[in-house]
């Protein structure tokens, strides 16, 4: 006899077919048994396991299509195929079979060795798909594995930032520090941060290949994120002599539709790319819209003047820790921002494509799907800047911080006390509860990862209480995974904050849900952006420069002679650091109109004369 190939279950009223394929079946090593009716099948199947089963159609008491009909409410098409025999070829009876969910018929006055092949075809299949199940089986379990492990590495990675940016920004505050001492703090700080982006890269890439990132889509004002993208890289460009242009055709809407955080990062990406591996020339940003009958898009395009991308490298420019030829010169970064970038256009309905020829620059483009946005669904959110206390007449709000790390608990002690706060701390849940239950605080800065009691544990055993309901707890964790959010929002968090965080993420979030006014410290900004702000740029500003160097700018800007315009801005520097640079950024962005409008209120009519 051959070697088993499978159980099959015989049902048939006949014991002379029965025997047949019996003997048949076995010898070509087949484990067989049988039984006289539907009712006898369905009793062998609930006390065995068979592969696959061939019944007849016509049988007393229960017939092959009752039997068939039973079987199918336990057992799936590839669970266990089912072949019916028929004693003539009645089409009406079979395709009734296999509605019912037959997987194949034969004719009892077929040949035998065709009824062995359907039997064979029937098992490859039913195989092989039980191999693709395990298959996917082992390859969910793995990618559970991977996320497990991401999501304890970015803990254990991100913790020890939040210590580090966290103190960095404290010490920032001291004013008796040497000005050698803030310089050490800011390589720290950027160094901190620049870590923190390599983190992220890895763990970005590693959701997107585990397909646990999705678009939260909303309304929001593309024309503030591109204001603020040019803040972000204006001083970054100028710092290496880079003319940094932002273009936006006039048909492109203020408020859209769209993912704004997985936008931002694309072009934050590009952006820096462009920034980073262009060293004389300039980098344009443009945006277009582009609108049919059917759909609305938005064109974006990012060209530098750099090196350009080599041909042999355009091809492995969107693979994962991959590096062009110019990205292994500068030793920075992962390899991952292109790819990353790729992967949320792509799920913005996009592609980046990018064009360059080696020595004469880059261009990369690619196009999102968005939908009109609603102005009155905008959050407006004001610029972050440092508080400096509660305005007086606030409550002493009371604050409690549960957390297990000491550094931690430090961090957001120190961070808190001097703007008047009470605090309290607890090392783990069980410990802060019971400071809860004793103290009644207004706001918990609840870890969720602790020993003993878990945040997730500690805050539905709070709001579990009439009186819990009354407390805000906002969850702070080290993990940049999505659905450690929605875990924290579901235990009964009010709101939730990744580490490392920064102080206005701290403090914004107590002002949106304790109501807390602070006094804030006079917000800063570059000189040479405040030029963009409506009236900061006044004649009277202007007219600290000597008459006949105001003539002369005005001549070179009427001219367009661009080269002059700076040569002369250059010289204004020298004494007027601040007034130059706000010029040169209207140069940059061709607002001579503006220029000429400033010069001609300070020179008045006598300035046509000398055109």
């Amino acid at each position: 006899m051959a070697a088993n190939k499978g159980s099959i279950l015989i049902v048939d009223d006949s014991p002379t077919v029965r025997a047949i394929f019996q003997d048949y079946l076995e010898s070509a090593g087949y484990r067989v048994r049988e039984a006289e009716n539907g009712h006898q099948g369905l009793d062998l199947l609930r006390e065995h396991s068979f592969d696959l089963v061939l019944s007849d159609m016509e049988m007393p008491e229960m017939d092959g299509l009752a039997f068939l009909k039973a079987l199918r409410e336990t057992y799936s098409l590839t669970e266990l195929p089912v072949i019916m025999v028929t004693s003539h070829d009645d089409t009406e009876e079979i395709v009734g079979a296999l509605d019912i969910g037959a997987n194949d018929y034969v004719t009892k006055s077929a040949a035998l060795p065709v009824l062995l092949a359907r039997i064979r075809n029937q098992l490859s299949i039913k195989w092989l798909e039980e191999r693709a199940r395990c298959a996917a089986r082992e390859a969910e379990a793995a990618n559970q594995a991977k996320s497990a492990f991401l999501s304890h590495m970015s803990h254990e990675l991100r913790t020890p930032l939040n210590a580090i940016l966290g103190f960095t920004q404290l010490m920032r505050r001291d004013s008796k520090l040497t000005s050698e001492h803030q310089e050490y703090l800011e390589v720290i700080g950027r160094s901190g941060e620049h870590l923190l982006a390599l983190i992220n890269d890895v763990l970005d890439m590693a959701k997107i290949e585990a397909g646990q990132v999705v678009l939260n889509e909303a309304d929001f004002d593309l024309y503030g994120l591109l204001d603020t993208l040019k803040e972000m890289f204006h001083l970054q460009a100028r710092d290496k002599g880079l003319e940094l242009v932002f273009e936006r055709a006039q048909d492109v809407p203020r408020y859209v539709f769209a993912e704004e955080g997985r936008l931002r990062q694309v072009l934050i990406n590009l952006l820096s790319n462009a920034i980073k591996f262009t060293e004389a020339g300039w980098v344009a940003l443009r945006v277009r819209s582009r609108d049919t009958s059917s759909e609305h898009g938005l064109f974006f395009e990012v060209e530098d003047t750099g090196p350009g991308v080599a041909t042999e490298d355009q091809a492995v420019l969107f693979d994962p820790f991959v590096q062009t030829a110019a990205g292994q010169r500068s030793q920075e970064g992962t390899g991952l921002g292109l790819p990353i970038s790729q992967a949320y256009v792509q799920m913005m309905g996009g592609e980046i494509q990018v064009e360059s020829e080696g020595g004469r620059g880059a261009t990369f483009r690619f196009e999102i799907r968005i939908e009109g946005g609603e102005v009155a669904a905008i959050q407006t959110s004001h610029r972050s800047h440092r508080p400096l206390g509660l305005e007086p007449g606030e409550p002493k709000y009371r604050i409690l911080v549960v957390e297990d790390q000491q550094e931690g608990r430090k961090l957001l002690c120190k961070m808190l006390a001097p703007m008047g706060f009470e605090i309290r701390e607890a090392a783990d849940g069980q410990e802060g509860l019971k400071v809860w239950e004793m103290w009644a605080p207004h706001l918990i800065w609840m870890d969720m990862q602790m020993p003993v009691m878990d945040g997730y544990e500690a805050t539905r055993r709070i709001k579990a209480t009439t009186k819990g309901q009354d407390t805000v707890v906002i969850a702070l964790t080290a993990s940049a995974f999505e659905e450690n959010r929605t875990q924290a929002l579901l235990s009964g968090c009010n709101d939730f904050v990744r580490k490392p965080f920064r102080e206005e993420e701290i403090f914004d979030a107590m002002a949106k849900h304790l109501g807390v006014r602070f006094v804030y410290e006079a917000e800063s900004r570059p000189a040479a952006l405040e030029a963009e702000m409506p009236g900061t740029l006044t004649p009277e500003a202007l007219s600290v420069v000597p008459i006949d160097r105001i003539r002369a700018l005005y001549q070179a800007v009427v001219r367009a002679d661009q080269e002059l315009v700076f040569d002369l801005l250059s010289q204004i520097e020298v004494e007027h650091a601040d007034l130059a640079r706000a010029l040169k950024d209207l140069v940059h962005d061709f607002r001579f109109d503006e220029i000429i409008q400033l010069i001609q209120a300070v020179g008045g009519a006598d300035l046509e004369d000398d055109v």
